[in-house]
């Protein structure tokens, strides 16, 4: 058997609407420009189960972007999963 493989996995959750970052994306450079954009503050988390979860403080827009290192099932194995099929 081989090492256990994992990949980070980032999702971002603007207004309610779930997005999850392309591999290679740079959550923190996502969050700076959301920043920017929104004129808020982010405020980082530490949750249960490892994960880091940063929440946008500002008076339009709710952001919440979490991050979590997950295991790659298989070879090939999808980590962006969302248990959808696509049509």
């Amino acid at each position: 058997m081989g090492d256990i493989k994992t990949v980070v996995r980032t999702e971002v959750d603007i207004n309610g609407r779930s997005y999850f970052l392309a591999p290679g994306q740079d959550p923190g450079d996502v969050k700076r420009r959301i920043q920017e954009a929104e004129q808020g503050t982010f405020v980082e988390l530490m949750v249960v189960g490892g994960r880091s979860v940063s929440v946008l403080m500002s008076s339009g827009t709710q952001v919440v972007v979490t991050t979590e290192t997950v295991e790659v099932e298989s070879e090939g194995g999808e980590p962006y999963d969302t248990g959808f099929d696509a049509f």
